[in-house]
């Protein structure tokens, strides 16, 4: 697939063009006023080529356990893909819009659907990251506008990802990015919404994300908030060091990039008191990532335009992963 711009259909890259041999020919046959057809335009193979090699480079670090381009059928088995409510399969490879690679994994979100409107995507981390280990994972992530602008019923708003423990994602071992309320930022919660990673104020509001923001659930406002950007290639990355089951002392952070021409992550969750619990046993650990655009009590009678959001260079390490090296590869 090798979270901007490489993901639009394919066009000439005229900075990666040439004035070869065949190309005077033509010239000189257009001077003597004789009709030739335009060759046919090229894809952006330079920008392609050097943003597939940074993913390949990023993914060959020291301590890194799973990495997923989405461009073999392999990253695509039926253990992984799982249908949506309708009985279709909704996570597909998509091989024109992408930022790396081949092929990204696209989801559809309907008219007329309901919380699981798209199935989701589920995988192994690659290894288990429990108490005392520290879990670092990076993707890319494209919103289609009419995604971003829609006001889907109910407002609880649509997830991003799930981390838990193998089993049901809905656990005490769990880590999920939504867009809560249809705010148009991420913000994270634990234990199936019982633990927002928020920081209480002294007024009794709440910073919903932190680090390099200060975004307040009563006034959330761009610049204040890292929000999410329509057609671009977004980066989110994450690290968690798991602390003990039961003591505050687990820190979940976060970085954002928004695929707007810098390659510098921003940092918007900056965690370090939540406090995780096991379910049943305490060798419970991270060990699942699943990706879904899952809707709690999203309204079926709902007519709303079709939107997509789209999945690429997912990278799970024990070792911290070095940001993208082309956020908007055009």
């Amino acid at each position: 697939s090798f979270f901007a711009g490489l993901g639009r259909r394919k066009a000439y890259n005229p900075g990666a063009m040439r004035l070869q041999p065949t190309s005077t020919f033509l010239c000189h046959l257009l001077l003597a006023g004789v009709a030739v057809s335009a060759p046919a335009a090229e894809p952006p193979v330079a920008a392609l080529n050097d943003a597939t090699r940074d993913f390949q480079v990023r993914c060959s670090a020291a301590g890194v356990v799973k990495c997923v381009g989405f461009d073999a059928p392999a990253d695509f088995l039926s253990g992984q893909v799982s249908p949506s409510a309708d009985g279709r399969t909704r996570p597909v490879v998509d091989h024109e819009i992408l930022a790396s690679g081949s092929g990204s994994l696209r989801f559809e979100i309907p008219s007329h659907s309901p919380a699981n409107s798209s199935g989701y995507w589920a995988d192994s981390l690659g290894a288990r990251f429990g108490p005392g280990t520290v879990l670092y994972f990076q993707f890319r992530q494209r919103f289609s506008r009419e995604m971003l602008e829609t006001r889907y019923r109910e407002e609880g708003g649509w997830k991003q990802f799930i981390i838990y423990q193998h089993g049901p994602s809905c656990t005490s071992v769990q880590l999920v990015a939504v867009n809560q309320y249809l705010r148009g930022l991420p913000i994270l919660y634990s234990a199936c919404g019982e633990t927002g990673l928020f920081v209480e104020q002294s007024d009794g509001d709440h910073l919903i994300q932190q680090g390099d923001y200060r975004c307040y659930r009563r006034d959330p406002r761009p610049g204040a908030c890292a929000m999410y950007v329509a057609d671009r290639w977004m980066t989110f990355y994450f690290q968690v060091n798991v602390g003990h089951y039961g003591k505050p002392d687990t820190w979940v952070q976060g970085w954002i990039g928004d695929g707007r021409g810098s390659a510098k992550l921003r940092q918007f969750i900056d965690f370090p008191g939540l406090t995780l619990n096991y379910a049943d046993d305490p060798g419970e650990a991270f060990d699942q990532i699943q990706f879904t655009p899952y809707q709690t009590d999203k309204d079926v009678r709902q007519v709303h335009p079709v939107a997509h959001t789209w999945y690429d260079e997912l990278i799970v390490s024990r070792a911290p992963i070095a940001a993208p090296g082309r956020p908007d590869a055009r």
